[in-house]
């Protein structure tokens, strides 16, 4: 028994083609709270599963990628997911260099502290020195009940109005 031939017709997507099949693919199609940066062109946008506004209307997968018009992903200096103590629901908190954003365990967004200069970065920075990473390997990683105070607002605005 001999075998005359193998195919895959999913690799062709790795290998820059695309099969016949999926000539009628549905486009990459943003839905619910869409970031700042899918372009100052952008009028509206889509709150409804399944629509999507006139600009990304057509594009496929790869073209929105080249466009530039997907989400800018930050540089994130720690992660911190922890209960808040006021609340006691779990949040996940992610600081930059430019701002803290605290979200729910859903993943909505809970709250945004812009970090406006140097002094506030440093006392963001003496924070996190108090602490270990919890894993070796992402020493970006921060929980449990120690880090409670990190997922609070009001903590953080108080740090920052104390000069």
């Amino acid at each position: 028994m001999s075998v005359t031939g193998v195919r895959n017709g999913s690799t062709a997507y790795y290998q820059g083609s695309i099969p016949e099949k999926a000539t009628g693919q549905e486009c990459f199609m943003p839905i619910g709270n869409e970031p700042d940066g899918f372009g100052e062109n952008m009028e509206e946008k889509s709150r409804v599963p399944g629509e999507v506004s006139d600009i990304f209307a057509g594009m496929s997968f790869e073209e929105l990628l080249n466009s530039g018009r997907c989400r800018k992903i930050p540089v994130v200096n720690q992660i911190v997911t922890s209960r808040n103590p006021e609340d006691g629901q779990l949040y996940r908190a992610l600081f930059t260099d430019k701002s803290i954003e605290c979200h729910y365990g859903d993943g909505r967004r809970a709250w945004e502290i812009e970090i406006e200069d140097a002094q506030q970065a440093e006392k963001v920075k003496e924070y996190f020195g108090q602490f270990k990473p919890d894993r070796d390997l992402v020493k970006e990683y921060y929980s449990g009940d120690k880090m409670k105070m990190a997922v609070v607002q009001r903590f953080w605005l108080d740090l920052f109005e104390s000069r």
